[in-house]
């Protein structure tokens, strides 16, 4: 999909981020789409756990709290949408 996600030549985006899938995101970062699912829906992630997900995906970890928090607050948003519409 995106080239420099498999070979980590280059930094992650926060847009880069927002964009994969959580089969993606576990296969880079290994940690389970469990886990990121939880962390995307509010769980919070300790400091060694989120040092290590910036490492795997060539991000430095305020960068990846952010992209975490702001898929989080799209998917809340997101929700929010479908329930008005339903």
């Amino acid at each position: 999909m995106i080239a420099f996600v498999c070979n980590h030549l280059k930094t992650m985006t926060v847009k880069d981020f927002k964009e994969l899938s959580l089969d993606e995101l576990s296969r880079l970062s290994g940690l389970d789409k469990t886990r990121w699912s939880k962390y995307f829906n509010g769980q919070l992630m300790t400091e060694s756990v989120l040092n290590q997900c910036a490492q795997s995906l060539g991000m430095q970890p305020h960068i990846l709290l952010w992209a975490i928090n702001s898929k989080r607050l799209h998917r809340n948003a997101t929700n929010v949408n479908v329930d008005a519409v339903a």
